[in-house]
């Protein structure tokens, strides 16, 4: 992921999972801290931006049908102070989701305290989903038409279809 002409990625590492972040003007590598040190949601963890400022992680618990969303406090420019606030906590068995979804990319509204979601059609894992997604809200706002052919690219969702969020009609 880029935000402000750099590089940022999660890193695994044994013992320490954090996020690497290459500075391009210093060419220099920096790791910054992940919001929990728990393995509690090591099952999927997603790096997104929240309005071209600060950083968002979407984490999946193992075990349940949770996710929460994190978001740091500063702006990114800040990292010696970079710090994480819990902004939403889903229970996708409360939005009878059937299963864990398999989400690439997402966007975050903090103001509404919703997030976007790029995903695999459970239905038929060929096809992108893509949903909206609260404490009590799930609305689907695209569903790709089946294809005759097996070959399956994900739909990344990009900050240039934010403005118009709110806009989409809702598909049920």
């Amino acid at each position: 992921m880029s935000l402000k002409g750099d590089a940022y990625w999660l890193d695994s590492g044994i013992g320490n999972p954090s996020i690497l972040r290459f500075d391009f003007t210093k060419e220099k590598f920096e790791r910054l801290p992940l919001p929990s040190k728990s393995r509690e949601h090591n099952e999927v963890v997603v790096l997104s931006t929240v309005r071209e400022e600060k950083l968002a992680l979407l984490c999946k618990y193992s075990g349940t049908l949770k996710m929460k969303i994190w978001v740091t406090n500063t702006k990114i420019d800040d990292t010696k102070d970079l710090s994480w606030s819990e902004l939403l906590v889903v229970d996708l068995d409360c939005l009878m989701i059937n299963g864990m979804p398999e989400v690439k990319s997402f966007l975050v509204d903090k103001e509404n305290k919703k997030v976007m979601c790029c995903d695999t059609d459970h239905h038929d894992e060929r096809r992108t989903i893509i949903y909206i997604v609260g404490e009590d809200t799930l609305e689907i706002v695209y569903r790709e038409v089946p294809k005759r052919s097996h070959n399956h690219v994900f739909l990344h969702v990009s900050s240039v279809i934010f403005p118009v969020w709110f806009k989409c009609k809702v598909i049920s």
